[in-house]
């Protein structure tokens, strides 16, 4: 493996030139150690990120910026073999041609280790040598492993050659960059390629346009949602409004008339009494007068018995009525109150189902992306977390970059009973769907 991690990371000296005079092997073990502790607790499992583009592209910089401060990839495996020669004893600047093959002989010693441990890693590569970088992906995936891929955009000649002469470990000649460069923009279209035929890798920027279309579809589903709630309970409130003015008002105009009707009764019965205290008037003054005229007291009299007989009709007549009427005004308001609150009951039930549905989604409609989720994995739930038993640990994410050559409300469900015993009622559950 170690052999392999070494072409793939582009280590151009040979095997017996990687010496360590300059460092016993002590001294090296130690270092080694030093890196393990940063990624032996680690929780995260099984998945692989590479950062490729050619030199000068600035993996580095997106490592640093997107990987290093996101909550989960910080975590990642990330072996910097840089970093690793300017932590060895006696580097200077100007003896990299030296401890370069130290660092990078104990880059590859731990890159081993990370496999073996099954360690979530992210590393960069230039993707000159993507021969080998696809036969590496073959056995990442192999060994249970997700791997993923970030392109990054291509940067011109001049651009490349100028950030190259600003490296601080490392000079490397133009001719050797501009070489790097058209190897590194054919071997990740080659890589591209292949992945297209054997699914080698996960495209991250696609992954997140992917994701970003899914989270523009749910949020027009959930407008759509909002809408048609509300656009339900405006319904609803039309069909409230309908029965009100249909069945509650007809209900209603009916009770009146049986009011008007008896209204008229008891204006008969007091016309009645008043038409016989009349009779009674007139009969008193026909046998006060003098002087005395029977026949007049007669008609008078008979006049007075009729008024009265009516009256007492009249009253009895409004008596019974008004009995009646007010058992009839009580059964009738009964069944019109009955009638109004099981419609109002119902309406505000289905109207609360449909506007705590759309108050939920308000939140969802609002919602935006999380300030630490690099491009590529906007939701920052890393993939390997669904592969624990491809791994047998529980999967989170690091990084480990190689060199820079190759890598219904229920509502309580209201079931509104009418409690009426009458059976008189026209209005059901029906006239309310």
């Amino acid at each position: 493996m170690s052999g392999d991690m070494k072409d793939l990371n582009g280590v151009e000296t040979k095997e017996e030139s990687i010496s360590s005079f300059y460092l016993d092997a002590q001294e090296t073990k130690l270092m080694e150690s030093k890196w393990k502790r940063r990624f032996l607790y680690t929780q995260y499992r099984c998945d692989a990120i590479f950062v490729l583009g050619p030199m000068g592209a600035g993996k580095t910089t997106v490592i640093n910026d997107e990987f290093k401060t996101h909550s989960v990839f910080r975590n990642y495996a990330y072996v910097d073999t840089d970093e690793i020669m300017g932590m060895l004893k006696g580097f200077e600047s100007n003896k990299v041609e030296e401890y370069y093959p130290v660092a990078r002989n104990i880059a590859i010693h731990l890159t081993d280790w990370i496999l073996e441990q099954k360690i979530s890693f992210v590393a960069e590569g230039t993707c000159v040598k993507y021969l080998e970088l696809i036969d590496y992906m073959n056995r990442l995936k192999s060994v249970g492993y997700h791997v993923r891929v970030k392109r990054l955009p291509r940067v011109p000649l001049d651009t490349v050659l100028e950030r190259a002469k600003r490296r601080k470990n490392r000079l490397i000649p133009d001719h050797v960059v501009e070489s790097i460069l058209e190897g590194s923009n054919l071997g990740i279209e080659k890589l591209y390629q292949s992945n297209k035929i054997e699914s080698l890798f996960e495209d991250m920027d696609e992954q997140e346009r992917n994701e970003e279309r899914s989270s523009a579809l749910a949020v027009v589903h959930r407008e759509a949602f909002c809408v048609r709630e509300l656009w339900s309970a405006l319904t609803q409130r039309r069909a409230l409004k309908d029965i009100l003015q249909g069945k509650i008002s007809s209900d209603i105009k009916a009770n009146e008339g049986k009011c008007l009707e008896m209204k008229k009764s008891v204006k008969a019965c007091e016309d009645a009494v008043r038409k016989k205290n009349q009779r009674l008037l007139l009969l008193q003054k026909a046998k006060n007068k003098t002087p005395v005229d029977p026949r007049n007291i007669n008609e008078a009299s008979v006049k007075f018995e009729k008024a009265r007989c009516e009256a007492e009709r009249s009253c009895e007549d409004v008596k019974i009525g008004m009995k009646h009427f007010e058992e009839q005004k009580r059964e009738d308001w009964y069944h019109i109150l009955s009638d109004f609150l099981l419609a109002e009951m119902r309406f505000h039930a289905k109207a609360l189902q449909g506007y705590t549905a759309a108050f939920r989604c308000l939140p969802l409609l609002s919602e935006g992306g999380g300030a630490d989720r690099p491009r590529g994995n906007p939701r920052g739930n890393p993939r390997g977390n669904s592969r624990k038993s491809s791994c047998g640990t529980k999967e989170r994410k690091v990084a480990f970059p190689s060199s820079d050559d190759d890598t219904k409300l229920p509502v309580s469900q209201i079931n509104l009973r009418r409690r009426s015993d009458s059976s008189d009622s026209k209005l059901s559950l029906r006239d309310l769907d």
